[in-house]
């Protein structure tokens, strides 16, 4: 019994140590990109790269959206889905990743709160949160056509024998 014991615990501490060096590896990823990289894949067998950072002024908190919204993508940073728009252009651009790991910070958002997005270019976009809601994934949609730039961040759950369930927050260029 000793030994599992032994081996749950050094698992335990790789899956951290793997976790906080892949954060440093996504930011000199996110650096290169506003150097100008096309798709600056943190690790060289990566299949995404830096798009953006999120910025929430109000938590002091800030992460690098990566793209894709798969699975791998989001077990090390929420990613940019592919879509109709990217962070601050015309439409509507999409974001998701996991509710319990770096997307814990959407919970304690408010009504008004600020997000700012830099893209890849430098720019910085301001939003402030319109509009929050808990909706099922497999019954909602999200209208993805607008005349001006938005941004929807997602957080999902996925429990065994249920669908992912989204929290989605809709937020408006101010």
């Amino acid at each position: 019994m000793p030994n599992r014991v032994s081996r749950g615990a050094v698992s335990g501490g790789y899956i951290h140590a793997k976790a906080w060096l892949a954060q440093i590896l996504i930011g000199d990823a996110w650096a290169r990109t506003q150097a100008g990289e096309e798709q600056a894949r943190p690790w060289p067998w990566a299949d995404t790269w830096p798009v953006a950072r999120l910025e929430v002024p109000r938590l002091g908190a800030a992460m690098t959206v990566l793209a894709g919204g798969s699975g791998r993508t989001m077990a090390f940073g929420p990613g940019h889905v592919d879509g109709p728009a990217r962070p601050g252009e015309i439409g509507v651009s999409l974001s998701s990743g996991h509710r319990d790991t770096h997307c814990r910070l959407l919970e304690e958002l408010r009504l008004g709160d600020a997000i700012d997005i830099e893209d890849r270019a430098g720019k910085r976009h301001h939003f402030r949160v319109t509009a929050m809601a808990v909706v099922d994934g497999r019954r909602v949609r999200i209208d993805t056509n607008a005349d001006t730039p938005r941004h929807a961040p997602s957080c999902s759950t996925t429990a065994r024998g249920f669908e992912s369930t989204p929290i989605v927050l809709v937020h408006e260029m101010w």
